[in-house]
């Protein structure tokens, strides 16, 4: 065993020998020492283990958010120069947008006064649990480890009435025998946290959101990892040196920020650019040369077979 490994071990020891998934992932994802996103390691780009729309060279991406949230505010007859941009779960020593005040992974968040606040893949990089359909009713995936780390199950119990209320609400056509869902309460209370606080203005959460729709056409879930940009299942493997995500519900999100008052729509981040970003994208797209790197760099942002549909933009204006 690994030094993660083990403390993974001893914690499971200390609870009777099981973890839920949330605990597990929290673990393997945020251990102060040995956590996939506490180490020095590169994750972003050519060198790391996955790509996002922030990780391209031309920083293209962070220039079409701030076209868009210009243009988003002025349909409310807000102008941007008097907000301030904030980036929760920025990486390190960068942020997406030049001179944004980054909220890094583990600091406290406190929000106030006319801000936009912008993300990017914030919500899918948060603890989940695993639940699976099985005779006639949902039932809570839980680990059971044995005599090391290497020997461990899954084993099933009764969710608790919260989680049971979330399953049935947002995915009524999922109870097919063995069909799975892995879904992020701790997301749910982060964005429920951002979006209650005492401040105006624009939300920005890039993500790979899913409407439940969608997830209800996946009856194995979303759980998978990248490590060295190869996407697996395994969600054992590499533990600590390996990035476990999801797909999170946008319907979930969605509903949190019209509790709040908000005016909230989820789209494809193709539709997004086109629809809000339309003139910063015509000025790269008018440059007569066929090699031009932004040019190159907005295909692979808004093309069906990149990142334009994979990717999912929710925006919420308060």
């Amino acid at each position: 065993m690994n030094a993660l490994e083990q403390k993974i071990f001893a914690l499971a020891k200390e609870n009777g020998g099981f973890l839920s998934y949330s605990d597990y992932i929290n673990v393997c994802l945020y251990d102060q020492d040995f956590g996939y996103y506490k180490r020095n390691k590169i994750r972003v780009g050519d060198d790391g283990d996955f790509y996002t729309s922030v990780s391209l060279k031309q920083n293209l991406f962070g220039k079409l958010i701030k076209a868009s949230a210009k243009y988003i505010l002025q349909q409310y007859g807000r102008n941007i120069t008097t907000y301030k941009f904030l980036e929760i779960g920025a990486e390190p020593q960068k942020t997406m947008i030049e001179n944004a005040q980054a909220i890094r992974i583990g600091q406290p968040i406190n929000l106030s006064d006319k801000i936009v606040i912008v993300s990017n893949e914030l919500l899918d990089a948060r603890p989940f649990e695993r639940f699976k359909f099985q005779n006639g009713s949902w039932k809570k995936c839980i680990i059971s480890f044995g005599e090391n780390f290497a020997q461990h199950n899954e084993i099933l119990v009764e969710p608790q009435k919260c989680e049971l209320e979330i399953l049935e609400k947002y995915f009524p056509r999922a109870k097919v025998e063995n069909f799975r869902l892995d879904v992020s309460f701790d997301a749910l209370k982060l964005f429920e946290d951002i979006c209650s606080q005492s401040w105006t203005g624009l939300l920005i959460f890039a993500d790979y959101f899913r409407f439940s729709q969608e997830l209800e056409l996946l009856p194995n879930g979303t759980a998978r990892t990248y490590f060295k940009h190869t996407q697996n299942n395994d969600l054992f493997s590499n533990v600590g040196s390996t990035d476990i995500t999801f797909s999170p519900c946008s319907d979930m999100f969605e509903d949190i920020a019209k509790k709040h008052n908000m005016q909230v729509s989820t789209l494809t981040q193709e539709q997004f650019i086109v629809k809000f970003a339309s003139e910063e994208a015509e000025k790269i797209v008018s440059n007569p040369n066929i090699n031009d790197l932004q040019k190159r760099e907005l295909c692979q942002l808004i093309s069906p077979v990149h990142m334009g549909s994979c990717f999912r933009i929710l925006s919420a204006v308060k």
